[in-house]
């Protein structure tokens, strides 16, 4: 009789291991069919399709849609195969407090209506469909420990759908809308950029979130994915405060304040100094996305000027340039002139890092000269130096 318990209890206890990698596995397919790349005109994202109201609509985060309102969506026609650019969607609203947007599908790519109802799946479907999705709009049960998995359009993974499981590592509350609820998930399941709008769902397939981004330290090789809760995102998007339009959310000048004091200082340079080259260290990066002030502006920036340049005298050039002290990060440059034009480069292509940004003024005006230097990337924070000078830098 023991040894009958004792079996028992082993084969119940080997269940209970095997059965979340079942579930998930079970699902897996099905939900792989919602799940959608986004093609902006910046790069690319993930989204999760689904059919509402005789709808077909997409969900992702707000910064993959941020400042456009067209875009492509590829889907799995083959789930062997990379994802194949299908459908039109258009920006239908977005929160501008949590990342979160809403896209509608009423287009193919050739220009043929969407018709929602087509596209339900049905049993021996033999072409492409959307599943019924389960979106937990109560997540006040999630726990440290809970098994999540992810599905998304990484930009390591070529265009194909990228699966990763892991646990949900921490729980963040917070009032939104006056109700104090999940809003962040904590997650060791490997998340990358791209994955941003993608599908993140417990052991029985429901969706309880999406990616939103990822933290990264260097010093340990470790990272942290970010998953922002569905019942944050629902509770976001079907509130009154919503938008349909970027020209209203954008803040002035892209977040960047000329009126701020410079974070490392400002320098009095006059036409011919000696010796030529001036130099400081920068940490350069920030919290603004740079895209509306001018040609070429990307990015993120801090706030304040990291430095400003107070020149006088007449030179036929002047160059301002930053190099990293990695020599595979990537960094942009932006330099408000004294006329108050805004000047950007992101990559000047020199023979040390082609990352690295320069800009060259010709007959430089007296006056001062503000200077962001910002990451390519969002979160990324990058030691280097900046540079000015009336010579051309030999190696940049």
């Amino acid at each position: 009789m023991r040894k009958s318990i004792r079996v028992s209890v082993f084969l119940t206890a080997v269940l209970t291991l095997l059965l979340p990698h079942y579930s998930i596995a079970q699902n897996l397919d099905n939900l792989s069919k919602a799940v959608v790349q986004i093609h902006a005109p910046d790069g690319t994202g993930s989204g999760i399709m689904f059919i509402q109201n005789n709808e077909v609509m997409i969900l992702t985060s707000r910064h993959v849609a941020e400042g456009f309102t067209k875009f492509g969506v590829g889907i799995l026609e083959n789930p062997n195969r990379p994802a194949v650019t299908t459908f039109t969607a258009l920006l239908h609203r977005f929160s501008p407090d949590v990342d979160a947007a809403l896209l509608r599908v009423p287009l193919y790519m050739d220009g043929r209506p969407v018709i929602a109802s087509d596209l339900r799946c049905r049993r021996n479907t033999t072409t492409f469909c959307l599943p019924d999705l389960t979106f937990q709009r109560n997540l006040t049960n999630v726990r440290r420990g809970d098994v999540v998995s992810i599905l998304g359009y990484p930009g390591i993974g070529d265009n194909e759908l990228i699966f990763s499981t892991g646990h949900i590592a921490s729980v963040l509350y917070e009032d939104l809308n006056g109700t104090e609820m999940p809003v962040l998930f904590r997650t060791n399941a490997t998340v990358s950029s791209g994955n941003s709008g993608g599908m993140a769902f417990n052991e029985a397939g429901q969706v309880i979130g999406m990616p939103a981004l990822v933290r990264f330290e260097t010093e340990t090789a470790t990272s942290l994915g970010i998953l922002l809760s569905m019942q944050a995102v629902w509770a976001a998007l079907e509130s009154d405060n919503v938008m349909d339009n970027w020209e209203d959310f954008f803040p002035e000048n892209d977040g960047l304040d000329p009126e701020m004091d410079p974070l490392y200082g400002t320098i009095p340079l006059a036409a011919g100094f000696v010796p030529d080259l001036s130099s400081v260290s920068i940490l350069a990066g920030g919290e603004n996305r740079i895209r509306t002030i001018g040609p070429s502006c990307t990015g993120y920036a801090a706030t304040a000027p990291d430095y400003r340049l107070e020149w006088s005298g007449s030179s036929d050039l002047l160059y301002i340039y930053f190099s990293a002290d990695n020599n595979s990060d990537d960094t942009t440059l932006i330099v408000r002139s004294p006329d108050g034009a805004w000047h950007c480069n992101d990559d000047a292509g020199g023979s040390i890092n082609a990352l690295n940004p320069l800009i060259s003024f010709e007959n430089p005006a007296e006056g001062s000269y503000l200077m962001w230097v910002g990451s390519y990337a969002e979160q990324d924070l990058i030691n280097g130096t900046l540079y000015i000078s009336e010579l051309y830098p030999e190696e940049l």
